[in-house]
């Protein structure tokens, strides 16, 4: 994550210590051993975990539809503590005829894709699929 480095914007930098926070306090509570064990705790910051990675999904599924603009239906398939994966279906089929490094084309258009669907929700009102 850009902001745990330093870069990035205001967004980026709160949800960075967000995150150091939630795991930082999912450490200390869920250690049976230690100074402050409280399963109630660390089983509430694994609950909230869960509940952002089904809104994430469904969020990113809702959006990155054919139906909205995009080129197929994204797909996630994978999501953990600070990742998701989605598979936006992405083809040498879609890649412009004249184009000589289709598999580059490929990369760079999922890299783009993913970069949009990980901005604030302000960032992007609708789907662009430039």
């Amino acid at each position: 994550m850009r902001g745990a480095r330093g870069g990035g914007g205001w967004a980026e930098r709160r949800a960075g210590a967000r995150q150091v926070s939630a795991n930082s306090v999912y450490g200390f509570t869920g250690a049976q051993v230690g100074k402050l064990p409280c399963l109630e705790i660390s089983s509430s910051v694994t609950s909230f975990g869960r509940e952002m990675i089904e809104l994430t999904k469904s969020k990113v599924e809702e959006q990155y539809t054919v139906a909205n603009g995009a080129m197929h239906d994204a797909v996630v398939v994978y999501g953990d503590t600070d990742s998701v994966m989605i598979k936006f279906g992405i083809t040498e089929a879609d890649a412009p005829a004249d184009e000589e490094n289709k598999e580059r084309w490929m990369l760079e258009k999922s890299m783009n894709l993913a970069l949009e669907a990980s901005s604030p929700p302000h960032a992007s009102a609708h789907v662009r699929t430039s």
